[in-house]
C-alpha cells in the first residue's frame, strides 16, 4: 500500500515540457507516452547525471525517457541546465515545477527506504507510471537503453507497449 501511495503522490507532481511553447503537465499525463527517471542530490550530482545522459541523447530519446533534474538540500534549481550540461533538448529535459514537492517526495520516499538524506538518488517510471528502477548514485543510462525499447522502429507496437523491464 506504501507503494501505490507513492506512486500516485507522484503522478501528481508537476513538470513543465518547453516544446513550442511551455506546458505543464503531471506525471500521469506523460503515461503511455513517456518513461521519466528523476534525478535528485546535490547540484554537482544533478549535473553529473545530465551531462552523462547528454552522451547518449539520442537514444535516451529515442525510448522516450525524459528526465526531471531535482537539486536536494538548500541549493536553488540551476535556471540554464540544459545550457551548462549539453542536454537541451526540451523532448528529453523537463523542469520540476512546485520544486518543493518534489524534493518533499524524494525525501520521504529516500526516508522509507533507509537511505540518508544526503545521498544522490535516481527513480525510473515505466509508460504505465510505475516505478521500474531506483538507486543511488548516477543512472544506469545505457543499461536503460539496452533494457527499453525504441518508441520507432521494429520493435515498436502495440503488443510491446506494457514490457518496460522489470519493476
Amino acid at each position: 500500500i506504501a507503494r501505490l501511495q507513492r506512486e500516485t503522490a507522484l503522478s501528481q507532481l508537476k513538470a513543465e515540457i518547453n516544446l513550442k511553447k511551455p506546458r505543464l503537465v503531471t506525471l500521469q499525463q506523460l503515461q503511455g507516452f513517456a518513461r521519466t527517471v528523476v534525478v535528485g542530490g546535490s547540484e554537482e550530482y544533478v549535473m553529473e547525471a545530465l551531462r552523462s545522459a547528454a552522451e547518449v541523447k539520442a537514444e535516451i530519446k529515442d525510448r522516450s525517457i525524459c528526465i526531471i533534474p531535482v537539486v536536494l538540500g538548500g541549493a536553488a534549481q540551476p535556471a540554464n541546465l540544459s545550457e551548462l550540461t549539453g542536454l537541451s533538448d526540451p523532448e528529453v529535459l523537463l523542469a520540476p515545477i512546485l520544486v518543493d514537492q518534489w524534493k518533499a517526495w524524494l525525501n520521504q520516499t529516500m526516508d522509507e527506504a533507509g537511505v540518508p538524506g544526503d545521498s544522490n538518488v535516481y527513480v525510473g517510471l515505466r509508460m504505465d507510471g510505475r516505478v521500474r528502477a531506483s538507486g543511488k548514485g548516477l543512472p544506469p543510462w545505457k543499461k536503460f537503453i539496452a533494457e527499453l525499447t525504441p518508441k520507432q522502429g521494429i520493435w515498436s507496437n502495440d503488443f510491446m507497449k506494457g514490457f518496460d523491464g522489470r519493476v
